[in-house]
């Protein structure tokens, strides 16, 4: 059984994965223990068989080839069937989102010796066929951009990515460079060397003053960090 999830992006946290599979048929006495692994290669839905898993290809175990255990269940309802069997696949779901390339589906593999009846995605009734409920949570990437050049001649920029700020500026001759806060206090203060672009991590939110001051220039430039 495999699901395409490339829709869901691979730095996804996937909070809940729901598998609804439709039982026509159960036969047993062990509870219906079963395991799902994930299949190892890459199959070819239109021929694989169980010997198969591409045309003139075959598994090198029967029924399919797998590697690493991503969950267990007991089947529900005993022999109530026809009836929806629900599982939480939140822990695979999210493997294979995060590793897309190795996502060649899952094989349910029966730990009791018992029987299970599933339609599958061939089945004539669409509404039966398995499905599979995602929901995920992508991170927010905040950016903060200010360019306010008090000569207007673009000698000297800030540029703000969450608390970091960077600053760039022309080179021309010497001078020296501070940032502060806008309550005076200095935060950093070098002599530039040759240099044309330098970092301050970590700033706490805040108006912030950067002042170039040499032989041939004074310039200020605001910036605000937000985060």
């Amino acid at each position: 059984m495999k699901f395409d999830l490339s829709s869901i992006p691979t730095n996804a946290t996937v909070t809940s994965a729901s598998l609804q599979m439709y039982a026509f048929w159960k036969n047993g006495t062990n509870g219906f223990p079963f395991s799902i692994y994930k299949i190892s290669k890459a199959w070819n839905e239109n021929y694989t068989t169980w010997t198969a898993y591409d045309q003139g290809s075959n598994w090198n175990n029967g029924g399919g080839d797998y590697g690493t255990k991503v969950a267990s269940f007991s089947s529900p309802g005993g022999y109530d069937v026809p009836k929806w069997d629900n599982f939480d696949m939140k822990n695979a779901v999210q493997g294979a989102v995060a590793n897309p390339s190795t996502n060649h589906g899952w094989i349910f593999v029966d730990d009791g010796n018992d029987g299970h009846g599933y339609y599958t995605s061939q089945y004539t009734n669409a509404t039966q066929r398995p499905k599979l409920t995602v929901t995920y949570s992508t991170p927010v990437e905040t950016r903060h951009r200010l360019h306010e050049k008090a000569d207007n001649t673009g000698m000297l920029a800030a540029a703000v990515r969450g608390a970091t700020a960077i600053l760039s500026w022309k080179p021309q001759g010497a001078a020296n460079i501070s940032v502060s806060r806008a309550d005076g206090r200095v935060v950093m203060e070098r002599r530039l060397s040759g240099e044309t672009s330098c970092s301050i991590d970590n700033l706490s939110p805040g108006i912030y003053f950067t002042r170039m001051n040499g032989t041939d220039r004074n310039t200020e430039v605001r910036f605000t960090v937000t985060r």
